[in-house]
């Protein structure tokens, strides 16, 4: 069968299925890559350590002033202080979820905990 019979008899334009055996001629993958997903995120948290120290030194330091900051000090730039704010609530995330399979029926130990860790005073 042509591939723009195929396309004719899969319902999909004749160009999507020149590329897909063009690429399977050349790579041999008979399969879809994963598609979706976040691939951007390995960049800041390569600067995680760097970006937790700054906010042990100070406390109070707003997002814009840590993505100057990493600029400033390693010429790392992000497009905007957002980026940075992903990166600390996948962080809380991750912690809420290891605080809250430790007390699942106890709420008020949730929150206390979260504070623990946000004043650093957990061990967590």
């Amino acid at each position: 069968m042509t591939r723009r019979a195929a396309a004719v008899r899969f319902g999909v334009s004749s160009s999507s299925v020149i590329r897909w055996v063009t690429e399977w001629q050349t790579s041999g993958r008979d399969h879809a890559l994963k598609q979706g997903g976040d691939r951007r995120s390995h960049r800041i948290e390569a600067w995680s350590a760097f970006l937790l120290a700054a906010i042990e030194a100070k406390a109070d330091i707003s997002l814009v002033e840590l993505a100057e900051k990493l600029a400033v000090e390693h010429g790392v730039r992000f497009e905007l202080p957002r980026v940075l704010w992903r990166h600390f609530l996948s962080e809380l995330r991750s912690l809420m979820h290891v605080i809250s399979s430790e007390h699942k029926s106890e709420p008020q130990l949730l929150l206390e905990g979260c504070f623990q860790w946000r004043t650093g005073a957990a061990d967590c």
